[in-house]
């Protein structure tokens, strides 16, 4: 990775794509899907973990330890669930004191390398190799970088070639992505929130089951 000092007219004059992100409150969040997919994830495993050991835990006579467990499984996701939704917002809110507007602008430019701005910060310059995966939102493709860091880009991003697919155009242009699928992360908090319900579900059951 390598900070340019360049300027806007430089920085167009050759490039095979390029993409302009207006990010406001809505966007962030659909960008953060990320955050919640691994949130959804985690919460999925341990919720298939529970229905698999607790039946088998009715077996044993004395099952006061089954609620305390379900009890505590059900506060720990809660909690993972709630602090990363505070997380975002309070991410969002940084976004807004530091910059001093509710919108920031993101652009990013394809040509011999990738060059990434933002109307607050000069460009930065990255090698293909630094792209490790493509994943999908909603609204955005998300170029992933080392330390979970990535570059936002629009779906209908701008071309200047004919006849090339963006997707393909990633593919072959960046020898680091191992998968050459891109990841779909859509709508992950409404998964967390479904998998918390679960939860919900099974610390009433045992609850149920306890008292008769």
């Amino acid at each position: 990775m390598e900070e340019l000092n360049l300027n806007k007219e430089t920085i167009k004059q050759e490039y095979d794509f390029t993409s302009t992100v207006v990010m406001g409150e809505k966007e962030h969040e659909d960008f953060h899907n990320i955050a919640y997919s691994r949130v959804s994830t985690f919460t999925l495993v341990f919720l298939i973990f529970s229905i698999v050991v607790i039946p088998q835990q009715f077996l044993i006579p004395e099952n006061s330890m089954l609620l305390l467990y379900s009890a505590w499984m059900l506060v720990l996701m809660g909690y993972l669930f709630f602090i990363t939704q505070i997380r975002i917002k309070k991410a969002y809110k940084r976004m807004v004191v530091s910059q001093g507007k509710e919108t920031i602008t993101y652009k990013v430019y394809f040509g011999e390398k990738i060059v990434a701005e933002t109307d607050q910060h000069l460009p930065v310059e990255y090698d293909y190799n630094a792209v490790t995966s493509i994943k999908e939102t909603r609204q955005f493709y998300l170029l992933g970088l080392k330390y979970n860091l990535y570059l936002i880009l629009q779906k209908d991003i701008k071309s200047n070639v004919e006849n090339v697919d963006f997707i393909e155009y990633v593919f072959n242009k960046c020898p680091n992505i191992k998968k050459k699928k891109v990841k779909r992360i859509m709508n992950k908090k409404r998964e967390s929130i479904i998998y918390l319900l679960g939860f919900v579900i099974l610390f009433l059951f045992t609850l149920i089951c306890f008292f008769i």
